[in-house]
């Protein structure tokens, strides 16, 4: 995408305080080798802002892949280098919870997946990036009630930040909180499921209470 917007001179500005800091991060030197070799490859000057748009694809796909584990000792160090965003994030844990009727408080996997998508996220908002989710027809065909959850909960961020998140975003989020919710639907499922089974057979007594007996022990 960025290469056909370069061909066709249209431009992304990101702004000067955000460019700035993502320049002093460590994947904006991985970023600028990336535009470097695509430079050479296709001939086109790849301009600071879509660097910095590279930077913040690497930084984001660093946070969704545990890195944050690399960068901070324990989950409470997390919060506290995210700490405005981890606030607005148990928010909309709060909105999810009191919608659904499933508690997700203290489903850490919840939490840090949504304050790590929501990082990059937000600042693509703020750009008026597209967004695309090409898992959103079959999300709000198949969920559609935790995707309607997933819009209240997005209010949060639109009245923090100013902004109108659009549906292929509150897709993404829907699937972080419908994975969540779906996990609590299985261990509450687990610990209320009984079976009756009856256990029959024509060769004895004996083999009936061996079949009986392996059945307790697999289930």
């Amino acid at each position: 995408l960025a290469i056909q917007r370069i061909k066709n001179n249209e431009k992304i500005t990101m702004q000067d305080d955000m460019l700035t800091e993502l320049i002093h991060s460590n994947e904006y030197e991985i970023a600028e080798k990336i535009a470097s070799q695509i430079s050479k490859s296709i001939d086109v000057d790849i301009p600071n802002d879509e660097i910095g748009y590279i930077t913040m694809h690497l930084k984001g796909s660093k946070m969704r892949n545990g890195a944050y584990k690399n960068d901070f000792k324990n989950i409470d160090e997390f919060i506290i280098g995210n700490f405005e965003l981890t606030k607005l994030v148990n928010e909309m844990i709060k909105i999810a919870e009191h919608e659904s009727g499933y508690s997700l408080k203290h489903n850490e996997n919840l939490l840090v997946g949504l304050v790590s998508h929501l990082r990059p996220s937000i600042d693509r908002l703020k750009m008026n990036l597209d967004i695309r989710n090409p898992l959103l027809t079959k999300i709000k065909e198949m969920y559609p009630e935790i995707f309607e959850i997933s819009k209240k909960c997005a209010q949060v961020i639109n009245k923090r930040f100013n902004v109108e998140m659009p549906e292929a975003e509150i897709g993404f989020i829907a699937m972080h909180i419908g994975a969540a919710i779906e996990k609590k639907r299985q261990l509450e499922a687990k610990v209320n499921r009984k079976y009756n089974i009856v256990v029959a057979c024509t060769s004895g007594i004996g083999t009936s209470k061996l079949l009986a007996t392996r059945l307790k022990k697999e289930f």
